[in-house]
């Protein structure tokens, strides 16, 4: 994963000020919080559109109704959101061979599919880049539907042992295609499915994890831009500089916006993803990344 330093963003514009007369203006929106925020597209010139928010179904029309043939550069500043959305405008992307640029934040499902579908990959400065897992991994799809089945039945208690059951089924049919359809993406653009699945701890802990590692509330993790390309074939990317102390890391996280929690303390990951793995992780993803 990646991450470029020593400039913050003010993607899209500003959040409009009270136009009562003797009011204070509204604070303007961190990049971090427009990027969990309400999905957004929009163009910022005849060439580029601006891509903000959670990915959800209405996202995939949004942005193809956005698209004219003149599009060449999708900007992203997205913390992700539901796998088989983020892989149809992933295919989109790669289908027109367009450049994407991350101005803020890309994370998750926008890191797993949307980052890696661009044909040059731009990471502007003080940007992040940041996985934290995938469908997939150790887990059988038994392990999953009992995963399912525990979910299920602790949030709708009131449920029939049929309606259980057929919930399972469909959250299993989804899971299983959408673990085919970013190994069939991984696969076209030969890039080592490791990225998805060996930042996760075996544990199934739920972290964030960034392009340069993972990020949670013990440690952060990175990975030089180098080695993404060397040891995991994620090729085309321009990358500005890269943080090269904790202090650093922690600043880049405090410009954008990222919750205090996320930010302590943090190691360097440098070939660890060029060591041949020895056991899959364990993964608890379940389509909403």
């Amino acid at each position: 994963m990646l991450i470029a330093l020593m400039a913050t963003f003010a993607v899209g514009g500003a959040m409009m000020a009270n136009e009562h007369v003797g009011a204070c203006p509204e604070p303007e929106s961190s990049p971090y919080e427009r990027s969990n925020g309400a999905f957004t597209v929009h163009a910022l010139d005849r060439q580029t559109l601006l891509m903000e928010g959670g990915i959800d179904d209405a996202s995939v029309q949004a942005f193809r109704a956005a698209l004219t043939d003149e599009t060449r550069r999708i900007v992203l500043n997205s913390t992700g959101g539901s796998v088989a959305p983020a892989i149809d405008i992933a295919e989109d992307i790669l289908a027109r061979g367009l450049d994407v640029e991350v101005r803020g934040i890309c994370a998750s499902s926008c890191a797993n599919y949307l980052f890696v579908a661009g044909q040059t990959k731009w990471i502007a400065p003080g940007a992040l880049v940041l996985w934290h897992g995938a469908p997939g991994g150790r887990v059988s799809a038994d392990e999953q539907r009992e995963r399912f089945r525990a979910a299920i039945t602790r949030s709708r208690p009131e449920a029939s042992q049929v309606e259980v059951e057929a919930t399972i089924d469909r959250s299993i049919s989804r899971w299983l295609s959408e673990i085919e359809r970013q190994e069939t993406l991984y696969r076209h653009l030969g890039i080592s499915t490791r990225i998805l699945y060996e930042v996760n701890d075996s544990q199934g802990v739920n972290r964030v994890n960034v392009v340069t590692g993972a990020v949670d509330r013990t440690h952060a993790r990175w990975v030089p831009a180098e080695v993404l390309t060397r040891c995991l074939g994620i090729q085309n990317i321009q990358a500005g500089q890269e943080p090269s102390t904790p202090q650093e890391w922690a600043t880049t996280l405090a410009e954008l916006g990222v919750p205090e929690r996320l930010t302590v303390g943090a190691v360097m990951i440098d070939d660890q993803f060029c060591t041949p793995s020895q056991t899959p992780p364990d993964l608890t993803e379940t389509g909403e990344l």
